[in-house]
């Protein structure tokens, strides 16, 4: 089955035909677009496996400019413009039957915010099959509650969305190696409404790349005595706050490793204020709790 009437929300299982159905569209608007489109992905939760969805097939067109020719081949393909729902950066065309929608098609820039959401949040459900689980009892949730009203349900889903996309940028550094920007060396002292805290560690950021709260990604630097301007080393862990909108990540030298107790010692003078849990590259995972 495929087809859902405008505005409405509907779940049903998960059908293989849909994997199908997507190479299906994805391969003719690659052949059609094939002078401005960089890539063309079955994206959204009808590509995610086993997850129950809104039988409507979501692709995402990855191109390096926007102009009339992609609306005038996408037509001629049969996909409808959608001007109302479209942006400067996210055009919208869908395949329908009168009210029933289809297909969604979603024409971004290339490696655009935009892009990287599409593609991330489907690698992130297929990676994850606990966070996989959790969205579809939500999206379950929200389609009971919202069986009428696409865009209430839509608006639902957003705070699980951001924080998978959080997830899924530090996820990316886990094991592998990071150029950092120091701003707080050891023995920094940082002032914050009636909290004082002096780093005993090294501290800095991920320059141009941006975290959960919309600043740039903080990293904690384990193994060096001396207070640093720059850092490059190997990413050992993740520190994944439960109460807050960011993340970390804590980087050490090559030839030192640090299981999840070590690291949380190390951090415990910033963390403690926070519900905190420590992810290592092995697997480890210990929790911090805020006031202990």
């Amino acid at each position: 089955m495929i087809g859902l009437e405008r505005g409405s929300v509907k779940l049903v299982p998960y059908d293989p035909e849909w994997k199908k159905l997507g190479e299906m569209h994805c391969d003719r608007i690659e052949n059609a677009l094939m002078s401005v489109a960089f890539k063309v992905v079955h994206v959204g939760s009808t590509s995610v496996r086993g997850l129950a969805a809104k039988p409507i097939i979501d692709i995402a067109v990855a191109v390096g400019r926007f102009d009339d020719q992609i609306i005038s081949v996408m037509e001629s393909l049969g996909y409808q413009y959608r001007p109302d729902a479209s942006t400067a950066r996210d055009m919208l065309f869908v395949e329908a039957d009168g009210e029933i929608r289809k297909a969604h098609i979603h024409v971004v820039g290339y490696m655009s915010k935009e892009w990287k959401s599409y593609i991330d949040f489907k690698h992130y459900l297929n990676s994850f099959p606990a966070e996989r689980e959790a969205y579809a009892a939500l999206k379950t949730d929200l389609a009971q509650r919202y069986p009428n009203d696409r865009a209430a349900y839509t608006a639902a889903k957003a705070g699980f969305i951001t924080r998978a996309l959080r997830k899924v940028t530090v996820y990316s550094y886990l094991g592998g190696l990071v150029d950092v920007k120091i701003d707080r060396p050891i023995g920094y002292v940082h002032t914050k409404g009636d909290k004082t805290l002096v780093y005993p560690i090294n501290y800095g950021y991920v320059p141009g790349v941006l975290g959960g709260d919309g600043e740039e990604l903080d990293v904690y630097i384990l193994g060096e005595q001396q207070p640093l301007e720059s850092y490059y080393g190997k990413v050992i862990a993740i520190v994944h706050r439960e109460d807050d909108d960011e993340d970390k990540l804590v980087a050490c030298p090559w030839d030192i490793n640090y299981d999840a107790q070590e690291i949380c010692r190390a951090i415990y003078f910033q963390e403690k204020y926070y519900d905190t849990t420590v992810e290592t590259k092995d697997g480890q995972k210990l929790h911090i709790s805020h006031g202990e």
